[in-house]
């Protein structure tokens, strides 16, 4: 007989009833016969056997609905549910508090601009329409396949949805941390919900393939999660987009993988996950920065893309969800965010940020340009890591030595069949032609690792980074290496080109390369990658067979360290910074000199402008860098002292941790001291700026600092700046406001100056608007000049500013120059 039976409840979760706990409900609900619905106050219902119902009802903490069972268990069903619900339904993920720490720049913070947190892994900004990436995109034969009839097409769907959720379910009993079962298990009933398959069903029987209506289906629930109120909930539409992937790629095996569109203008990609070759499939030139979600820092899609110099935000979650294809976003490496959409506030401010880095890198292309030497002589090679003649152009044109690594394993990959030799030849020809006779390091395919070819037919490794790759397939595949080196040295032909081995492990291999290379060709010089603790500490065996060598800190450091580079789980461990690995460094640099051997790194950490002084303190011949960091390698080097950088190196060595050594490196003073610079400099005068607020006018003038080279970090001095003006307003009166600060990131004692298009507000002493902002900008610490000179100009400033004739000489000058002379002269600085 058929009995109604009901309880009302107050939802008590901190984070309302998400995805967890609404399937431990709805699995509770399917062991029961009676029909059992949850009903919000305002009449909205949901089956209460769906996931995706009851998330979707946006219940949130202190919201009150009722659960009502109709059927011949209605009394048990109800009295069970509400055992569970008062009991059974814990909040038991932790839930991250936001960081008050505030990474936005203060011109977008103070205009309240909301934006998503992530981890800045690629410097700079950079601003497009949003495209997502690993989605549900089906391919073009997909989308145009008929259905086959509602029998065998529900037959499919049937058969992955089981699949998925029984190997979901398997993973979930199987995981020993509390809080991935879980979520293993939401999955899997997420997969296996109800309205899920009612919507996959129906849009069969409409006569939709089993992969168009999974597609169709996932999307309508995903749209109807992010409508509700909860940011919370709205992130569980990735977990929809997550199973939906799962379930199209069990019917359509690889069309997930190979999800790629076509760039057609400016974009910023987003993507949970990006592999390498997705990236370089990428047209280059729409692209103007990534969103990802799990991918490492040193992974090769990261290196690559730092190596593209794209601005790129990683450890956002559910990347592509955030945001609406075809919205514009920017993405700030700098700052580790991501917004969007944007308004126009957000595009004026962006657009001063690349017109700002355009002038920085007019100014410092002509000194990049030369050779780069420390102050006291220890010259560098600065060459360009890259996998392409565009990428080795424009290295060179900024400043690059030659080609440190030429990465010729991406021509094999995403393919069918390796390269034929003719096409080799013409990619290498470019690349030596783009160098412009400078020296090019070709390194022969390092395939294997995490850049399989399944057309070699090598099989599935348990370890690939510890299995049949470089050396070690070459002498499986020798007919394929010999193609190779005919199409290098073909091309090679007299001019200075160098071919370069991976992978090697012992005398044996290196000499087997060798004589390889020999039969088929002469006059270029042989060298292989130190990417082996075995070679690391042999390299007096190894000289009589190399004309030179190049350490590959990427692996070296992770078979070194015993720590996977692409797990974020043991990131600490796989740190160059790690002064054992500093020791192994010193160690291969030491015996590589003396046994007369060129020495190049061509790792992350030599692409990474903040290691320079322990490259040069290591002493090593050449270091090699992404196209976008040669300029900034050098300009470092150009400031060094190399002597100070090898004891540096030294004292690193003697410590424990690698934190320690991050400290040392920041601490330690191993620029030269060079002459400082005026106090007033035209370059950091400008007239006319066109500012609609005092954040942008103290954007502007900070600017000023980066443009000339005061500072390479001047979103440091503006905030410097900023917390003094919260301390009070520096609007001194009649239009004039004179910021300051104190800061580690200002080079020299700099006093900076803009005349505004328009006066703004500033909250000044007189209550009138500003057009004249005088900034003191000095380094912090009595050494570096900044402690008792900073009151001294400051005070002399501010008694000028108080003399009317002062006032009126500094507001006629019609230009920079004119300013210039006026502050030198009546300030005396």
């Amino acid at each position: 007989m058929a009995t109604k039976a009901e309880h009302r409840f107050v939802c008590r979760l901190a984070n309302g009833l998400h995805a967890r706990p609404a399937s431990v409900l709805a699995e509770a609900a399917a062991g029961f016969v009676s029909s059992i619905v949850i009903e919000r106050e305002n009449g909205e219902s949901a089956d209460a056997r769906s996931v995706l119902s009851i998330v979707g009802l946006d219940l949130q903490r202190g919201d009150g609905f009722v659960v009502r069972a109709d059927g011949q268990d209605a009394p048990t069903a109800i009295a069970a549910l509400r055992e569970l619900i008062e009991t059974g339904l814990h909040e038991d993920e932790h839930v991250p508090v936001a960081s008050s720490e505030c990474r936005l720049p203060p011109v977008l913070r103070m205009l309240g601009v909301e934006h998503i947190r992530g981890v800045g892994a690629g410097g700079g900004a950079g601003m497009g329409t949003a495209v997502c990436v690993g989605g549900l995109s089906l391919p073009a034969a997909a989308l145009d396949a008929g259905s086959r009839g509602p029998d065998a097409e529900l037959g499919d769907a049937r058969r992955a949805v089981d699949s998925a959720s029984n190997e979901l379910a398997r993973r979930s009993s199987e995981s020993n941390d509390a809080t991935e079962a879980a979520l293993l298990r939401a999955h899997a009933q997420i997969a296996g919900d109800a309205a899920l398959w009612a919507a996959i069903e129906s849009r069969v029987r409409e006569g939709e393939t089993a992969a168009r209506a999974v597609v169709g289906a996932a999307e309508e629930m995903a749209s109807k999660l992010r409508g509700v109120r909860s940011a919370y909930v709205q992130e569980r539409a990735i977990d929809v987009i997550d199973i939906a992937m799962q379930l199209v790629e069990r019917l359509l095996p690889g069309s997930m993988a190979a999800a790629c569109p076509a760039l057609e203008q400016g974009s910023v990609v987003f993507a949970e996950m990006l592999t390498a070759n997705q990236l370089l499939a990428l047209d280059r030139g729409h692209l103007r920065g990534l969103v990802l979600g799990g991918v490492g820092r040193t992974s090769h899609t990261m290196i690559l893309a730092r190596g593209m110099g794209l601005p790129c935000v990683i450890d956002v979650a559910g990347a592509p969800a955030v945001v609406h294809p075809g919205d514009t976003a920017v993405v700030d490496g700098d700052g580790g965010f991501v917004i969007s959409p944007v308004n126009q506030e957000v595009r004026r401010f962006y657009e001063r940020e690349r017109w700002v880095d355009e002038r920085r890198r007019a100014r410092v292309l002509p000194v990049v340009c030369q050779p780069a030497r420390t102050v006291d002589g220890q010259l560098v090679e600065v060459g360009v890591t890259a996998v392409d003649a565009a990428e080795v152009a424009m290295a060179i044109r900024n400043g690059a030595d030659g080609v440190g690594l030429f990465r010729t394993e991406f021509m094999y990959l995403e393919r069918e069949a390796p390269p034929p030799e003719d096409e080799q030849r013409e990619v290498y020809s470019a690349v030596i032609e783009a160098a412009g006779g400078k020296p090019v390091i070709l390194r022969t395919f390092d395939i294997g690792g995490d850049k399989p070819a399944p057309y070699l037919g090598s099989g599935q490794e348990n370890n690939p980074f510890l299995g049949i790759r470089g050396v070690r397939l070459y002498q499986r595949q020798p007919e394929l290496l010999r193609a190779q080196l005919r199409a290098m040295l073909a091309v090679a032909d007299g001019r200075p080109v160098k071919i370069m081995v991976p992978m090697v492990a012992n005398v044996r291999e290196m000499v087997w390369f060798r004589e390889h290379v020999e039969t088929i060709g002469s006059g270029t010089q042989i060298g292989m990658m130190v990417e082996v603790p075995s070679v690391a500490l042999s390299i007096d065996r190894f000289a009589p067979h190399v004309d030179f060598v190049s350490i590959g800190t990427n692996d070296l450091c992770q078979y070194w360290m015993a720590a996977d580079r692409g797990n974020p789980g043991v990131a600490g461990l796989c740190d160059e910074l790690q002064p054992a690995f500093l020791r192994v460094l010193t160690r291969i640099v030491n015996d590589a000199k003396a046994a007369g051997l060129w020495v190049g790194v061509c790792g992350e950490m030599a692409g990474r402008v903040e290691n320079v002084p322990l490259m040069l303190g290591l002493g090593v011949d050449e270091v090699s860098a992404g196209p976008g960091d040669v300029g900034a390698i050098k300009l470092a080097v150009y400031e060094a002292d190399a002597g100070r950088c090898r004891e540096l190196v030294r004292r690193a060595c003697e410590l424990d941790h690698a934190d320690e050594v991050r400290g040392l490196l920041a601490d330690f003073a191993w620029r030269a001291e060079l002459e400082a610079p005026a106090v007033v400099d035209r370059a950091c005068i400008e007239v006319g700026v066109d500012a609609v607020s005092k954040a942008e006018a103290i954007k502007a003038v900070v600017d000023l600092l980066g443009i000339s080279g005061r500072t390479d970090k001047p979103r440091a001095v503006e905030e410097a700046v900023w917390a003094r003006e919260a301390a009070y307003s520096t609007g001194l009166g009649h239009g004039f406001a004179v910021p300051h600060c104190k800061c580690a990131a200002v080079r020299w004692p700099t006093l900076a100056a803009v005349r505004l298009a328009e006066p703004v507000d500033w909250d000044a002493m007189d209550g009138k608007p500003v057009h004249t902002v005088l900034l003191l900008a000095m380094p912090d610490g009595e050494a570096s000049g900044g402690g008792a000179a900073h009151l001294k100009i400051f005070a002399a400033l501010a008694r000028r500013l108080m003399h009317e004739g002062f006032r009126e000489r500094l507001g006629s000058c019609a230009d920079g120059q004119a300013i210039e002379a006026c502050l030198r002269e009546e300030v005396a600085v």
